[in-house]
């Protein structure tokens, strides 16, 4: 039997390898996902989702405020306030502001020189009434002090409740009036009783700063009904 030629073994390993390797094209072009040029024209190619890849948008967290500090309320008309006192964030009537400056103020000279502030005077006259909620009647007497310190740059040197009321009512260097001398929530003793007729507490902070505190519907200072300012209204921008 005459001999095979030695490239015929080299030959037929070639030829199987190439059957091999066609046969894995073959199998990988069915299986293999399809590509933008192997789709018709106007078939939209799938994309991954988005969301494994992006990002969730952070949510804006205000930062907490400071002893003070104010931002605006969620109601119109108000404004969301930090205590001076410790204690969560309180949401007040913004309609107590004072003028930033005296210009904006409307100011009668009378003859004896006293200085009334027309609009700290109507304030007063609003205090107590019955269609107004008992929590702004702190708000509307720290406004009244807002136009004292306005002229004074400070609050007055005090610290029973008929002194701060006199110095209110023109008891000061610069004879500035803020309350009315006929309130008629002033007891005997010039005392400013609150609408239960307990008399204010007023609780000097620094030079600037007075906080100011009802007694109440129960009259008992201490108690869980009790009304507190602390904190001051912002000036107005």
């Amino acid at each position: 039997m005459p001999q095979q030629p030695t490239w015929v073994p080299i030959l037929k390993k070639v030829t199987a390898g190439v059957i091999v390797l066609v046969m894995v094209y073959g199998l990988y072009s069915i299986i293999r996902p399809a590509s933008r040029q192997d789709l018709p024209q106007g078939v939209p190619v799938p994309r991954k989702a988005a969301a494994k890849t992006a990002a969730l948008p952070e949510k804006n967290i205000a930062p907490p405020l400071q002893p003070g500090q104010t931002r605006p309320g969620t109601r119109p008309g108000t404004l969301i306030v930090q205590p001076f006192q410790p204690g969560p964030p309180k949401e007040i009537s913004s309609k107590y502001r004072v003028p930033s400056h005296r210009d904006d103020a409307r100011i009668t000279r009378t003859d004896d020189g006293r200085l009334i502030f027309e609009q700290s005077i109507n304030l007063a006259r609003q205090l107590h009434d019955k269609d107004i909620p008992a929590e702004e009647d702190i708000q509307i007497l720290d406004a009244i002090l807002g136009y004292y310190r306005m002229m004074n740059k400070s609050n007055p040197v005090a610290g029973e409740n008929f002194e701060v009321i006199n110095s209110l009512m023109g008891k000061n260097k610069q004879s500035i009036v803020v309350f009315p001398t006929n309130h008629p929530d002033l007891d005997e003793n010039g005392n400013l009783l609150d609408r239960w007729g307990t008399p204010y507490f007023f609780h000097a902070l620094s030079a600037t700063l007075l906080d100011i505190q009802s007694a109440g519907p129960d009259r008992q200072r201490g108690s869980a009904d009790d009304l507190k300012l602390g904190y001051e209204l912002p000036e107005p921008d």
